[in-house]
């Protein structure tokens, strides 16, 4: 018989909730304010994380939120291709470009408008 099962997990570690879940429920001051999968959640804050290597960047209107880690800088932006060709109009010279979407630590994030 097939009947099925679920199982509950809370956590506050996002990067194992993101690995082992297949609906995610975020839960802010006693509210729901996220219900579905991680990529629908991922999807509803509609941001990107564009990698680099660059010693300067200037200021970027496409940035929402620029973090660096490691020698790298992670810029949080709406529209990575937007993004990119501000960097290339400001002459920025940049090696190891990767864009990927956001992952569930920055839409939590962004839903609870808390800062990291």
């Amino acid at each position: 018989m097939d009947a099925g099962g679920t199982v509950l997990l809370t956590t506050h570690y996002l990067e194992e909730a993101e690995a082992l879940a297949s609906r995610i429920v975020v839960i802010h001051n006693g509210s729901i304010i996220a219900d579905g999968s991680v990529g629908e959640i991922t999807a509803s804050v509609g941001l990107s994380q564009v990698r680099l290597r660059a010693d300067d960047l200037p200021d970027l209107a496409n940035a929402e939120r620029i973090e660096h880690k490691n020698g790298t800088n992670v810029i949080y932006t709406a529209d990575p291709d937007a993004l990119v060709q501000e960097l290339a109009a400001a002459g920025v010279p940049f090696v190891g470009l990767e864009i990927t979407r956001a992952g569930l630590e920055e839409a939590f994030l962004t839903l609870t408008g808390e800062e990291q």
